[in-house]
């Protein structure tokens, strides 16, 4: 299952969107949050096979709640982090080996990116 999370929901709609558009039916599996206290509620209680986050949030970054997730999962979680703001958080991103796509973004690129840390098939 995939985790969405993004503070802006016109984001958040089109990630789902280019998800479902794509053959691989486990992609279709996801949840939509705007608030990352929410999806850290949802990660203690279900089993995602990958975060899609953005980074500059309100309240908790996507940094801190990377920081987060990797000291209690390590590396069973994947992630791929989203910014406008590429520049700021790339050295963090890597310090963390979290992939990271630069917004805005294209389909293709997204579904690649997922398809990249969610290889296999139906």
């Amino acid at each position: 299952m995939i985790l969405i999370l993004d503070d802006d929901p016109g984001m958040i709609e089109a990630i789902g969107e280019y998800l479902m558009s794509s053959p691989r039916k486990e992609f279709h599996n996801f949840v939509k949050v705007s608030l990352p206290e929410v999806a850290i509620h949802l990660i203690k209680r279900n089993e995602f096979d990958l975060i899609i986050t953005d980074i500059v949030m309100p309240r908790l970054n996507g940094v801190e709640l990377i920081r987060k997730i990797k000291k209690r999962y390590g590396d069973k979680i994947k992630l791929l982090c989203l910014s406008g703001y590429s520049d700021i958080f790339v050295s963090e991103l890597e310090e963390f080996g979290v992939d990271f796509l630069e917004k805005p973004f294209a389909k293709v690129d997204l579904l690649n990116k997922v398809e990249q840390l969610l290889p296999g098939s139906d």
